[in-house]
């Protein structure tokens, strides 16, 4: 399992708005024009929508949650009277991991080194059956699962011959 030292980004002074800003702004230099922020900060629900149109011409809309990063702080708890330390988000530094994520993923198809659909495919929106936008990832993940498709170990694929 890949695990963190610390929370990214810890040292940053933007603030989510900035960040967001930001964000917009490299979108717009790749070329995506068309994207919506949903912010739900109560809710720790944080959202990037964008449309790209691929070589082939296709319309793609795109999803990206941030994840809700977590850091402990001294909080008042109005129920208590008094401070407690608690878990909250830290959007600051979860909007520059974002940030940083959607820079790498955007060069990597642009200078050639992925394919569009290498890099987004996961966070592809497309509607079920009931209406619902869900992303290509909630949708296969799942039923990969469900049929039992596992993944192989280092060294399972083809025997080595010894010299």
């Amino acid at each position: 399992m890949i695990k963190p030292k610390k929370i990214p980004y810890s040292g940053t002074v933007k603030d989510p708005e900035t960040s967001m800003a930001d964000i917009g702004k490299m979108l717009r230099q790749f070329g995506i024009n068309d994207f919506q922020w949903t912010t739900l900060w109560s809710k720790e629900d944080v959202r990037l929508k964008f449309i790209v149109e691929t070589r082939e011409g296709r319309v793609v809309p795109i999803q990206i949650v941030p994840p809700p990063l977590k850091l402990k702080k001294r909080i008042y708890d109005e129920a208590l009277g008094r401070t407690v330390i608690k878990e909250v988000p830290s959007w600051p530094q979860a909007l520059r991991l974002l940030h940083w994520y959607l820079k790498a993923k955007l060069q990597a198809v642009a200078y050639g080194l992925r394919t569009f659909n290498e890099e987004f495919l996961a966070d592809t929106l497309v509607r079920s059956p009931t209406g619902e936008e869900v992303t290509i990832a909630e949708v296969i993940i799942p039923r990969l699962e469900a049929k039992g498709y596992t993944l192989p170990a280092l060294g399972a694929g083809e025997e080595r011959e010894e010299e």
